[in-house]
């Protein structure tokens, strides 16, 4: 699992019963949420959806695959330079270079690679230890790691300058920092504290003795997931007026998901060692399928 939520288990990587080519079969075992939602789009969207996901999933799993800090700097340094490359016509020898360059090619805009590297940005902060200073901080990394990727989304999709960034953009923050909420124990197992320092203040939890506490551990939870609530429903607000077009639904969709986990969260009491916290995959395809039948926001 990467630290913001994802399943990284992998299979064969040479077995693909699926018929997926290797980009998509990898985002399907790595971060299966959002290949489903692109499974929504028209073929040529979709493509450019799943390609967008496949560099996300590259980058946030830099922390995992690096020894140390100054080899994951090195990792993302590689990325800013192939963006720049790309930028000016020349594509390195790597599957999502490949497939960035498929979609981007000569007219690679500047607003596009400007975001691009701002996830590279906040991807260095996944090689600190340390707790996010506040609350506010640990938004802002939700709103770039996440927010920022869904109007990305919006841009693979045709949707970009349409109104919408601004739902886009809550909506992805409310599903980072979801995904945030539920990587905290593995985070810890691997050194790393999610909950912000300022929360940890606010509820007692300031030494590893207090941490250990359940009752203190789910009120952190809880504030963080009121966070994400409150994401939502700045996105629904951003929506009020605004025509949602079709083709921006599978975008979007990351909405449901977002919803769905902080349902579970809250019906476990914020106690994020319980077996029902994780919907398996039919429950969220299911969950997404109807949402997308609605055709409701």
């Amino acid at each position: 699992m990467t630290q913001d939520g994802h399943s990284t288990a992998g299979g064969d990587p040479g077995t693909n019963p699926h018929g997926l080519d290797p980009l998509a079969a990898d985002l399907r075992t790595g971060d299966a949420d959002r290949f489903y939602t692109a499974m929504f789009a028209a073929p040529a969207p979709r493509k450019r959806l799943l390609t967008l996901y496949a560099f996300n999933l590259e980058v946030a799993r830099t922390r995992e695959r690096v020894s140390e800090p100054m080899l994951g700097q090195i990792r993302l340094q590689w990325w800013r330079e192939a963006l720049d490359e790309m930028a000016g016509g020349q594509v390195r020898n790597h599957p999502v270079c490949t497939a960035l360059n498929d979609w981007l090619g000569d007219s690679f805009p500047a607003e596009v690679k400007t975001r691009l590297e701002a996830i590279l940005t906040a991807r260095e902060l996944d090689l600190e230890d340390s707790a996010f200073p506040t609350l506010d901080s640990y938004r802002d990394y939700a709103a770039t790691t996440g927010g920022i990727l869904l109007e990305l989304g919006l841009h693979a999709v045709g949707m970009a300058d349409r109104g919408i960034e601004p739902v886009a953009r809550h909506v992805g923050t409310a599903y980072a920092i979801t995904g945030l909420i539920r990587a905290i124990p593995f985070a810890g197992t691997a050194g790393r504290m999610l909950i912000p320092q300022e929360v940890l203040e606010r509820v007692g939890a300031t030494d590893s003795a207090a941490r250990r506490e359940p009752d203190r551990m789910r009120a952190a939870v809880e504030i963080l997931a009121d966070q994400a609530q409150a994401e939502l429903l700045a996105a629904r607000q951003a929506a009020r007026g605004v025509r949602i077009p079709g083709a921006a639904r599978p975008v979007l969709l990351h909405r449901t998901l977002a919803a769905m986990y902080l349902h579970r969260i809250r019906r476990a009491g914020h106690d994020l060692s319980s077996p029902r916290l994780d919907p398996d995959s039919f429950a969220r395809i299911s969950r997404l399928l109807l949402q997308n039948f609605l055709r409701r926001f």
